[in-house]
């Protein structure tokens, strides 16, 4: 009975071993620009659930590489993971255009992050569709361009204080509802969380700019701006769900490149008295007329404010 039992155990092991383990056998490696590390350049293995070594061929694995991970129709397709969890030692999970280390891992739904990582490259979760939560270290200090855009299913993420860079698009139609802005970052990028599910954003102290399109058909219903903002971007704010926006009097710019461009739609957009407005537009979903000077701001009957559009060149 005893010996049944040895081999029946021995069995599930050899039927579960494809699912969890990993060797150094499973992962194609380069090594760092220093020759001090290696770099994953792409797994081979067939576990859906990944554990990437500390150590490959005696040297500390650093970088997660572009494409080591990704799923793309036109390339070589490696396993479809469910799960991965990445070493301590790692600093950097590499990205590029359409080349994110894990982009298009469409069954990935945990991501286990090393408290020495620093850097998460352009489109690294990119149409990760399946990735509810991620949870970012505290030594993080960038995110690229695209990194978790069109993660539809992605409902929550902290963003620390020690980031230093969020490039565009890096939120871009992901199902985030809720985002606290960190007050380390000053400037919200364009398309940042462009077709996401954003409902409210706390947008801190010290943000100066907000670059085009970069809440442009969200759910935000109000917007505050912090008092030191000093440029709006062209349609930063267009959503039909937007309905109140509070514009400091720091404010100078607000974008209109275009004759039937805009840069909110809301029905109550409430304008400081003071506001020093050099080149502004802004345009509201009911009202359609452009009858004030650009240096002499006034409300309408309806609570919304209008310039004309002669003379703003600038996009952005």
């Amino acid at each position: 009975m005893k010996r049944k039992t040895v081999i029946a155990i021995a069995f599930m092991a050899i039927l579960l071993a494809p699912l969890w383990a990993q060797t150094e056998r499973d992962f194609e490696v380069t090594l760092t620009g220093d020759s001090q590390g290696v770099v994953i350049a792409r797994y081979t293995g067939t576990a859906t659930a990944v554990r990437i070594p500390a150590t490959i061929q005696g040297m500390p694995v650093r970088v997660i590489g572009s494409e080591s991970f990704s799923w793309q129709d036109n390339r070589t397709r490696v396993a479809a993971i469910t799960s991965v969890v990445i070493p301590e030692g790692v600093t950097t999970i590499a990205g590029g255009y359409d080349s994110g280390a894990f982009m298009g891992q469409s069954s990935l739904t945990t991501v286990t992050l090393p408290s020495t990582l620093t850097s998460i490259g352009y489109t690294a979760f990119r149409e990760c569709t399946a990735l509810t939560t991620i949870t970012l270290p505290s030594t993080l200090t960038s995110i690229g361009n695209y990194a978790f855009s069109r993660c539809s299913a992605l409902r929550t993420i902290n963003l620390p204080n020690s980031l230093r860079e969020i490039g565009e698009g890096a939120f871009a139609s992901t199902g985030l509802t809720s985002v606290n802005w960190p007050a380390s970052i000053t400037t919200i990028e364009e398309y940042m969380f462009s077709g996401s599910r954003l409902q409210s954003i706390v947008i801190p102290e010290g943000v100066t700019r907000i670059k085009r399109e970069a809440f442009q058909n969200t759910a935000l219903t109000s917007v505050t701006l912090p008092s030191t903002i000093t440029h709006i971007g062209w349609r930063a704010f267009i959503t039909n769900s937007l309905t109140t926006v509070n514009i400091p009097n720091t404010v100078e710019r607000i974008y209109f490149p275009e004759p039937w461009g805009e840069s909110f739609i809301a029905t109550n957009l409430l304008l400081a008295s003071q506001a020093n407005l050099n080149r502004v537009a802004v345009r509201s979903s009911s009202l359609h007329a452009w009858n004030q000077e650009p240096r002499q701001p006034s409300q309408s009957g309806s609570g919304s404010i209008f310039f004309n559009r002669t003379g703003f060149e600038d996009y952005e």
